[in-house]
């Protein structure tokens, strides 16, 4: 275990082992350990906070190919019975005429619908006349050029540009079609009941009229949706009315030193910024980092302990940073929240902040320009750079931020 071998801050090694791998100092220098009375943790790797969760080992299992299409038809807005015929059918696990032979049953193999093929899960829910004359009419309610023959084309229809309203009540419309067919093929083969398409379509428009006017998403301004959502008497829900607030930057209190930071990821690579400035609002420092491959989580955490790290090294007393992340701003009471790979240097420099007169606060992201124009110049230059300057490229922010001009801010 690593308490076993570091001592008082310093690593303390076992003569063998130093002969055996002559460099192993240098390679241990590069990893921060926190001198906090702490038991070793295992980490799991592939989690970013290092935390083992069944989810995460099933998906690492799955080397993280997991079909999204599976997921699908689980939604809030969908009657679970509903999504249930729709998962089984996507994993081929109804019990159709076809699957039952597979299992070894030994009977008349008929689709009990149209009792002219034999049936199978697509002959029953796209090839049968019971399913195509139900799939024709939803087919022309969804406007669609062709009509819907195969389960890949439902998906298809919920990739045109619809309103979140409108997607919910065609995905519910979808789901509760394939309920329909099932269930209309169990009461006739099991009870002896037929039932006529055209009751199914009624069902079918009730369904939608509750769903769109139960749900709680939104509408917008694209026709097709409007007119879909009106075929089935859908009131629409607006969007929310955007307003506009003034964001403005603020000094510290006397004797305090504020630090803005930021983070930024592009693809895989990762890049921080931050600036100190003091109660009348002055420049102290400021620092632009590259970071390399890094996720959006990793990159703020990188750049908040840069900041505190430097003021450790400066020896300040008063310490205050703002970030647009609000993750962080949670971590501060809550490590768990923290990557597993910087979770050693976080701890050494939250036992610094409690040493100290210290605070971390969230603050818009158009009252941080300045940090977010530093994270652009670290992207750039792909090095970590200190600035006791003012850097051109944050001059006018930096200026507006000291007299307090204020950014508008819109919100829903």
């Amino acid at each position: 275990m690593v308490a076993d071998y570091w001592t008082d801050g310093n690593w303390s090694l076992p003569e063998n082992l130093m002969l055996a791998r002559p460099n192993i100092l240098s390679i241990l220098s590069n990893f921060a350990i926190s001198n906090m009375d702490k038991e070793d943790l295992l980490a799991w790797k592939s989690v970013e906070n290092g935390m083992l969760s069944i989810k995460h080992a099933y998906k690492l299992l799955m080397n993280n190919k997991t079909d999204k299409i599976f997921s699908w038809p689980w939604d809030t807005d969908v009657a679970p019975a509903h999504s249930m015929v729709c998962w089984r059918l996507l994993h081929n696990k109804l019990p159709t005429d076809d699957n039952l032979k597979i299992r070894g049953f030994s009977f008349p193999f008929v689709c009990s619908l149209c009792c002219g093929h034999m049936e199978s899960s697509t002959h029953l829910f796209f090839e049968c006349q019971f399913a195509k004359s139900i799939w024709n009419w939803l087919s022309s309610q969804f406007s669609c050029p062709m009509p819907i023959v195969y389960l890949q084309d439902c998906f298809l229809v919920l990739d045109k540009p619809w309103s979140s309203q409108a997607r919910a009540v065609a995905k519910a419309c979808i789901m509760h079609t394939l309920y329909l067919i099932w269930q209309a093929r169990n009461q006739l083969r099991f009870d002896n009941k037929h039932t006529h398409w055209k009751s199914c379509v009624s069902k079918i428009m009730a369904n939608a009229k509750m769903v769109g006017n139960l749900t709680k998403k939104k509408a917008n301004d694209y026709m097709l949706s409007f007119t879909f959502l009106k075929s089935f008497d859908v009131k629409l829900n607006p969007r929310d009315t955007i307003a506009m607030i003034d964001v403005i930057w603020s000094p510290p209190l006397q004797g305090w030193i504020k630090c803005n930071i930021d983070g930024k990821v592009d693809g895989s690579l990762a890049a921080g910024g931050g600036i100190f400035r003091d109660w009348q609002a002055s420049h102290i420092l400021s620092f632009s980092a590259f970071f390399g491959e890094g996720s959006r989580v990793v990159e703020e955490f990188m750049a908040t302990i840069m900041a505190i790290e430097k003021a450790m090294m400066m020896k300040w007393k008063k310490l205050w940073i703002e970030t647009d992340c609000k993750l962080v701003v949670l971590a501060i009471s809550n490590s768990n929240l923290v990557p597993w790979s910087l979770k050693s240097r976080w701890l050494t420099c939250w036992e610094y902040t409690l040493s100290i007169d210290f605070r971390i606060s969230h603050i818009y992201r158009e009252a941080n320009f300045c940090a977010d124009f530093l994270e652009n110049i670290g992207f750039r230059s792909k090095s970590i750079s200190w600035f006791s300057y003012v850097h051109k490229e944050i001059t006018k922010d930096y200026l507006l931020d000291k007299i307090g001009t204020p950014r508008l801010r819109l919100i829903c």
